[in-house]
């Protein structure tokens, strides 16, 4: 965790904004792009570790790059550069829920990276209520992406699903808490 913090979490590097975690150092492939399931699931690793302080900087990135998809619900791409966007890497969008979620839950009430975290799941473009509205007129939820159907375009997978049951069931516990 350590060597991530020090080598790959980006602080305040143009283009970089802090918060940014880039899939590999400087210099090699994937050095400038920032992969959504490996940040979400640090995200996860930094809110148990008691990293607050950059679980939530990561946070604010997240909320900064993430854009609306076509159906006007934030879900997030399989990997950011340094240009807003969206996409439907469920499983990276699900791993993100978590985090924020299990950071949430770890954070002083007086933390301003909680009202972020709370206003961005359950804003009404949140990542829940599109997996929560696709859910009402079909049994699982595609994606894509490496776990998504593996080949280019949207599938259907077991693991994406998964996740995206954990994230539901996280943030209703999350919403009880409210």
């Amino acid at each position: 965790l350590r060597g991530v913090l020090e080598c790959t979490y980006r602080r305040d590097e143009t283009p970089f904004m802090p918060g940014f975690v880039t899939a590999s150092m400087d210099g090699r492939a994937w050095g400038k792009e920032m992969w959504t399931r490996d940040t979400g699931t640090l995200l996860r690793e930094l809110a148990l570790w008691g990293w607050f302080n950059h679980g939530g900087l990561t946070c604010d990135c997240l909320t900064r790059l993430v854009q609306k998809n076509e159906q006007g619900f934030f879900t997030f791409p399989e990997w950011f550069s340094v240009q807003p966007k969206a996409g439907h890497e469920l499983d990276g969008t699900c791993a993100i829920v978590i985090g924020m979620a299990l950071l949430w839950r770890r954070l002083d009430k007086a933390s301003p990276f909680r009202g972020l975290i709370q206003e961005f799941l359950f804003s009404p473009a949140s990542p829940l209520n599109y997996m929560h509205q696709h859910l009402q007129d079909h049994p699982f939820l595609p994606g894509e992406g490496e776990f998504g159907g593996g080949m280019p375009g949207q599938g259907y997978s077991v693991v994406q699903n998964h996740l995206a049951q954990y994230a539901l069931r996280l943030a209703a516990r999350l919403a009880v808490a409210l």
